[in-house]
């Protein structure tokens, strides 16, 4: 199978085989004596597929479970973010960088480095025009933002 075909092929299935693990794993949460749990969403969800990961990880919490929702964010500085995006030209390219540089991924590997910049391209544009604030937030019935330093932020790329 081609590489194209494969990314084509967890396209189609991907999202279900995510989703069944997700409600599994949220299904746990309301077993055992520990009141905490921390379920970390490990997936690139832009806003527009907040609506449909909010809905499954609240129609599938337990009864007595104490739900807060969380959105992971990169760091960012207001003062250096893109105009049009939330994240700066060093955080995007960075991302880029990393793609292009990494050895092992499921589905896009980076044996063909175009196709590599036309995908990353087509996710970060998921987040044109995207302001991560409250009414981000208010809209798709997240509780709070995390951010956390995921790249080095700074006019040179490292």
């Amino acid at each position: 199978m081609t590489r194209d075909k494969a990314f084509d092929a967890t396209m189609k299935t991907g999202p279900k085989l995510y989703g069944a693990k997700m409600v599994k794993i949220i299904a746990a949460s309301g077993n055992g004596d520990s009141k905490t749990h921390v379920i970390f969403m490990d997936k690139n969800h832009p806003s527009n597929a907040l609506d449909r990961l909010v809905a499954d990880i609240v129609d599938n919490t337990p009864n007595g479970v104490n739900l807060k929702k969380v959105y992971l964010t990169p760091a960012q500085n207001p003062m250096t973010t893109m105009k049009g995006y939330p994240f700066s030209a060093s955080f995007m390219l960075q991302c880029m960088l990393r793609g292009q540089t990494r050895s092992v991924h499921p589905t896009l590997d980076n044996s063909d480095p175009v196709k590599m910049l036309e995908i990353q391209t087509m996710f970060i544009n998921f987040y044109k025009n995207v302001d991560f604030n409250q009414s981000l937030l208010d809209r798709y019935s997240v509780d709070n933002y995390l951010s956390v330093g995921m790249t080095s932020e700074s006019i040179e790329i490292p």
